[in-house]
């Protein structure tokens, strides 16, 4: 009897654990803006359904600040061209992630949050994950009359007040963060 239910366990893990990997998070493209008064935050996340399955998956999006500091711009689905609807969760939101077969899907996250001395964009979420990601494009305009005084990580290359970053294989261990002078 336990050597029956010892393989049916091993037989049924497999199974398990490649459901777990049924969706990946590959890339992301940001574009971080610091204006006078805000910091804005425009994404464009990667998936992939590496089942032959269609997958309707809920995600979470977490913010460093509380939603109520937080404008939605947009949530919306590039590959399938539709807006995606959302629910606010405190600190968070949730969406659903549907995705067809096989299918690589590009998600647009746009907000903007109230401009602090330190702004944060969480990173360490990836982690979550269990892998790192292929590719991340970051890039960074500061507003000509705002100072930055410290920066998580330091960026590859610089053009006037525009910072650049491109990683390869990336899980952060820490969170993006612009500490401004004041």
């Amino acid at each position: 009897m336990r050597l029956l239910l010892i393989t049916c366990v091993l037989s049924i893990l497999p199974f398990h654990l490649f459901g777990q990997q049924e969706v990946s998070f590959i890339e992301e493209y940001i574009d971080f803006s610091v204006g006078k008064s805000e910091f804005e935050t425009n994404g464009i996340y990667v998936f992939t359904n590496n089942s032959e399955q269609e997958v309707r998956q809920e995600l979470q999006f977490p913010f460093a600040l509380g939603i109520d500091s937080i404008e939605i711009v947009r949530v919306y689905n590039f590959t399938y061209n539709k807006n995606v609807p959302y629910r606010s969760m405190g600190k968070s939101i949730a969406f659903l992630l549907e995705m067809q077969p096989l299918d690589t899907v590009y998600i647009n996250i746009a907000y903007t949050q109230t401009l602090l001395k330190n702004n944060v964009y969480i990173l360490r979420s990836t982690q979550a994950w269990g892998k790192p990601l292929q590719k991340v494009q970051y890039t960074l305009t500061v507003h000509d009359s705002l100072s930055i005084e410290d920066m998580s990580y330091l960026p590859d290359s610089q053009e006037d007040n525009v910072y650049y970053w491109e990683k390869y294989d990336f899980l952060p261990s820490k969170d993006f963060e612009v500490v401004l002078e004041q």
